[in-house]
């Protein structure tokens, strides 16, 4: 390898010729490229060790959610189901996922706890209780409203037609007039089988468009004041 240098000089000029042999270059290169080749090696092993450790590192985090999830999709709530903290968005997720729990479930408790409220209620009514939906389909039926309607206490006639529980005619169209018309409080007196009067009070119960959600009607019997 030869390289030549002009050197300019007040009083002289020359030219400065400089050569080595192509094997001490060829070797300096080969020992850069080997030092090169086991830098990229070793960097490369050093980036799987770490790639494989944090994959399995979010592999068990995300694993963590998947359990969590099925646990939610079962009914189930648990409580600081995620006990890492960190600062990452996966610890803030499990921190949401933790909250969003614990308040599912007290909502849920509270929820039951009216549900068994409100069904302690309606045992004790001495009066029939009938929820309807805007089809004219059984929502809510008490044991009282059953007797009246000769329906056996351990019939589950949720979702069933009215058709079902009665044929009375007078019953149809006491619910014609509940789901047709609109109004504020609805009240008749009839007379079923057997000489046995009813009053009926209904109310209808709208959501926040005026669109009817449920119909309630409350069956005294006044055959005895009758």
């Amino acid at each position: 390898l030869y390289r030549a240098f002009y050197q300019p000089g007040p009083r002289d000029e020359r030219i400065v010729r400089v050569a080595t042999p192509l094997k001490d270059v060829e070797s300096v290169i080969a020992a850069w490229r080997w030092s090169l080749v086991a830098g990229l090696a070793l960097a490369s092993v050093a980036g799987l060790i770490l790639a494989s450790l944090f994959s399995r590192y979010l592999s068990r985090r995300f694993r963590r959610l998947l359990q969590f999830s099925t646990q939610v999709a079962g009914g189930s709530y648990p409580q600081d189901f995620f006990l890492t903290r960190g600062s990452d968005e996966i610890a803030v997720l499990e921190q949401h996922l933790n909250d969003m729990s614990t308040k599912i479930r007290d909502n849920l408790q509270q929820v039951i706890d009216e549900k068994d409220k409100a069904d302690s209620i309606l045992h004790c009514m001495i009066e029939g209780v009938l929820v309807l939906d805007p089809k004219g389909q059984v929502v809510v039926i008490n044991d009282r409203a059953k007797a009246m309607f000769s329906v056996p206490e351990e019939r589950d006639i949720h979702g069933a037609s009215v058709l079902e529980i009665s044929r009375h005619p007078e019953i149809h169209r006491i619910l014609e007039e509940v789901l047709r018309f609109d109004f504020v409080r609805y009240s008749k007196e009839v007379e079923l089988d057997n000489e046995r009067w009813f009053r009926v009070n209904a109310v209808s119960l709208k959501d926040s468009r005026g669109s009817s959600l449920r119909s309630i009607l409350v069956f005294h019997d006044i055959t005895d004041i009758k």
